[in-house]
Protein backbone atom coordinates (compact mmCIF):
# COMPACT_ATOMS: atom_id res chain seq x y z
CA UNK A 1 0.00 0.00 0.00
CA UNK A 2 1.06 3.34 -0.70
CA UNK A 3 -0.16 6.41 1.00
CA UNK A 4 0.57 9.54 -0.63
CA UNK A 5 0.59 12.59 2.15
CA UNK A 6 2.61 15.75 3.12
CA UNK A 7 1.58 16.00 6.55
CA UNK A 8 3.91 13.81 8.43
CA UNK A 9 1.70 13.49 11.40
CA UNK A 10 -0.93 11.92 9.15
CA UNK A 11 2.13 9.92 7.54
CA UNK A 12 2.96 8.34 11.23
CA UNK A 13 -0.66 7.87 12.58
CA UNK A 14 -1.30 6.19 9.13
CA UNK A 15 1.98 3.52 9.50
CA UNK A 16 0.71 3.25 12.96
CA UNK A 17 -2.94 2.26 11.86
CA UNK A 18 -1.70 0.18 8.68
CA UNK A 19 1.00 -2.01 10.84
CA UNK A 20 -1.97 -3.26 13.11
CA UNK A 21 -3.58 -5.35 9.75
CA UNK A 22 -2.46 -8.70 8.59
CA UNK A 23 -0.47 -8.76 5.05
CA UNK A 24 -0.39 -5.23 4.10
CA UNK A 25 3.26 -3.53 3.87
CA UNK A 26 3.68 0.41 4.13
CA UNK A 27 5.18 2.88 2.08
CA UNK A 28 4.44 6.40 1.53
CA UNK A 29 5.32 9.52 -0.77
CA UNK A 30 5.42 13.25 0.73
CA UNK A 31 4.03 14.89 -1.96
CA UNK A 32 2.20 14.27 -5.25
CA UNK A 33 4.70 14.26 -8.00
CA UNK A 34 6.98 12.28 -6.08
CA UNK A 35 3.97 9.76 -5.22
CA UNK A 36 3.36 9.32 -9.04
CA UNK A 37 7.03 8.14 -9.67
CA UNK A 38 6.46 5.67 -6.55
CA UNK A 39 3.46 4.25 -7.82
CA UNK A 40 4.84 3.87 -11.23
CA UNK A 41 8.01 2.07 -9.60
CA UNK A 42 5.94 -0.02 -6.56
CA UNK A 43 2.86 -0.74 -8.32
CA UNK A 44 1.25 -0.82 -5.41
CA UNK A 45 -2.03 -3.21 -4.46
CA UNK A 46 -3.72 -0.21 -3.29
CA UNK A 47 -2.93 3.86 -2.82
CA UNK A 48 -4.24 6.02 -0.32
CA UNK A 49 -4.20 9.46 -1.56
CA UNK A 50 -4.41 13.29 0.06
CA UNK A 51 -6.35 15.52 -1.71
CA UNK A 52 -4.53 18.50 -0.50
CA UNK A 53 -0.74 18.49 -1.65
CA UNK A 54 1.92 21.17 -1.48
CA UNK A 55 2.46 20.68 -5.58
CA UNK A 56 -0.23 19.25 -7.30
CA UNK A 57 -3.70 18.29 -6.19
CA UNK A 58 -4.86 14.91 -5.07
CA UNK A 59 -7.09 14.71 -8.56
CA UNK A 60 -4.45 15.67 -10.85
CA UNK A 61 -2.32 12.51 -8.88
CA UNK A 62 -5.23 10.18 -9.60
CA UNK A 63 -5.25 11.53 -13.32
CA UNK A 64 -1.89 11.00 -13.94
CA UNK A 65 -2.00 7.39 -12.13
CA UNK A 66 -5.17 6.43 -13.99
CA UNK A 67 -3.29 7.99 -17.50
CA UNK A 68 -0.56 5.04 -16.77
CA UNK A 69 -0.76 1.50 -18.71
CA UNK A 70 0.57 0.03 -15.73
CA UNK A 71 -1.21 1.82 -13.21
CA UNK A 72 -4.36 2.70 -14.64
CA UNK A 73 -6.33 0.10 -12.69
CA UNK A 74 -4.63 0.37 -9.22
CA UNK A 75 -7.51 1.07 -6.55
CA UNK A 76 -6.93 4.45 -5.13
CA UNK A 77 -8.67 5.77 -1.92
CA UNK A 78 -9.24 9.35 -1.26
CA UNK A 79 -8.54 10.94 2.17
CA UNK A 80 -9.33 14.57 3.05
CA UNK A 81 -10.48 16.66 5.95
CA UNK A 82 -12.97 18.02 3.38
CA UNK A 83 -15.63 16.50 4.57
CA UNK A 84 -18.35 17.93 2.17
CA UNK A 85 -20.99 15.84 -0.04
CA UNK A 86 -19.15 17.57 -3.02
CA UNK A 87 -16.08 16.58 -2.35
CA UNK A 88 -16.71 13.42 -2.04
CA UNK A 89 -19.56 13.04 -4.92
CA UNK A 90 -16.38 14.46 -7.14
CA UNK A 91 -13.50 11.68 -6.01
CA UNK A 92 -16.95 9.34 -7.04
CA UNK A 93 -17.09 10.75 -10.57
CA UNK A 94 -13.41 10.59 -11.23
CA UNK A 95 -12.98 7.32 -10.34
CA UNK A 96 -12.00 6.88 -6.86
CA UNK A 97 -12.71 3.66 -4.98
CA UNK A 98 -14.01 5.31 -1.68
CA UNK A 99 -13.03 8.56 -0.15
CA UNK A 100 -12.41 8.65 3.66
CA UNK A 101 -12.57 11.74 5.76
CA UNK A 102 -10.20 12.85 8.15
CA UNK A 103 -9.79 11.98 11.64
CA UNK A 104 -9.69 8.31 10.14
CA UNK A 105 -11.71 5.92 12.35
CA UNK A 106 -9.96 2.38 12.14
CA UNK A 107 -12.76 0.25 11.10
CA UNK A 108 -13.92 2.84 8.31
CA UNK A 109 -9.83 2.66 7.10
CA UNK A 110 -9.90 -1.17 7.77
CA UNK A 111 -13.11 -1.69 5.63
CA UNK A 112 -12.49 0.43 2.67
CA UNK A 113 -9.15 -1.13 2.49
CA UNK A 114 -11.11 -4.24 2.45
CA UNK A 115 -13.18 -3.60 -0.05
CA UNK A 116 -10.69 -1.96 -2.42
CA UNK A 117 -8.73 -5.62 -1.87
CA UNK A 118 -11.22 -7.33 -3.04
CA UNK A 119 -11.58 -8.96 0.61
CA UNK A 120 -14.87 -7.99 1.67
CA UNK A 121 -18.38 -7.38 0.43
CA UNK A 122 -18.75 -4.22 -2.11
CA UNK A 123 -22.53 -5.33 -2.57
CA UNK A 124 -23.04 -4.30 0.56
CA UNK A 125 -21.04 -0.96 1.36
CA UNK A 126 -22.00 1.90 -0.57
CA UNK A 127 -19.19 4.48 -1.53
CA UNK A 128 -17.94 5.96 2.12
CA UNK A 129 -20.48 8.36 3.45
Amino acid sequence: MLYIEDNITNRKLMKRMISRLDGIEYYESVDGNSGIEVANELLPSLILLDINLPDISGYEVFQAIRDHDKTKNIPIIAVSANAMEADKETAKALGFTDYITKPIEMSILKESIDVALGTADKENRPFQK
